[in-house]
């Protein structure tokens, strides 16, 4: 939805839904991690830049 980053969830089925190895396939690749969060900022449409904008001091590193 957002492209190609990092989701975190404290929920695995949610989760799942964006673990794709590609938009064709079936199969997923998911990670466990444990996640220490300080401010968030949530994000509930698919413009990233703005979103980004909004966060200060984020580094954001695509895979």
């Amino acid at each position: 939805m957002f492209s190609k980053v990092a989701y975190f969830s404290y929920v695995v089925s949610r989760s799942a839904d964006y673990c794709r190895t590609s938009p064709s396939s079936s199969q997923g690749c998911p990670l466990l991690c444990k996640v220490a969060l300080g401010k968030t900022h949530d994000c509930f449409t698919a413009s990233t830049s703005r979103c980004l904008r909004q966060i200060d001091g984020c580094r954001v590193q695509e895979v």
